[in-house]
């Protein structure tokens, strides 16, 4: 069981869950090298919360035929479900809240790989400064730690919500809204 308490606003999350191993930028770059092809599509969610009672968000991607990696990032804890309906083949799934108690929930008869982060080693935008393609590429540019020479292909980030289509920007096109 885990408190948290942000400022005017208190809050109780519980989640029975194994402990899970959190990783750095270094070795979360190491583990999305090897999870990416020239094919690959890598895609970032960010979130400030969740408006459910029970902190979840979903999460539709749209459907693609190359492989997926998701980058999902919230401020507050979030149990983002991932029903994954349209059969993406989803690589690999990297996470990381500034509060504790954040998890992942995906179909259990896929094999996709889950991995926490450090809240540092995958900053939290879920607004743009820049606008459309622009703001993506400076935040490409910011994820250099972990990302290395890889670069985001979607983008969706919105302040607070219970679900989301994914990507709501992409380079296909051309940072306009779908």
């Amino acid at each position: 069981m885990e408190f948290a308490n942000n400022w005017h606003t208190t809050d109780v999350l519980v989640r029975l869950a194994e402990p899970e191993p959190v990783y750095n930028a270094e070795d979360g770059r190491m583990i999305l090298g090897s999870s990416m092809s020239p094919e690959t599509r890598l895609w970032y969610t960010g979130v400030y919360e969740s408006e459910a009672p029970d902190h979840s968000i979903r999460l539709t991607t749209k459907a693609i035929d190359a492989p997926v990696v998701l980058l999902l990032s919230s401020y507050s804890a979030v149990n983002w479900i991932i029903p994954n309906t349209e059969q993406n083949r989803i690589d690999a799934v990297f996470y990381a809240s500034g509060d504790p108690g954040t998890s992942v929930s995906l179909p259990s008869d896929k094999n996709t790989k889950v991995y926490r982060l450090e809240r540092k080693a995958l900053k939290n935008v879920y607004k743009l400064p820049e606008g459309w393609w622009a703001g993506v590429e400076n935040l490409s540019d910011n994820l250099e730690p972990l990302l290395g020479s890889h670069r985001l292909d979607g983008f969706t980030g919105i302040y607070e919500t219970g679900a989301l289509m994914i990507p709501s920007l992409t380079q296909l096109t051309n940072g306009q809204p779908e």
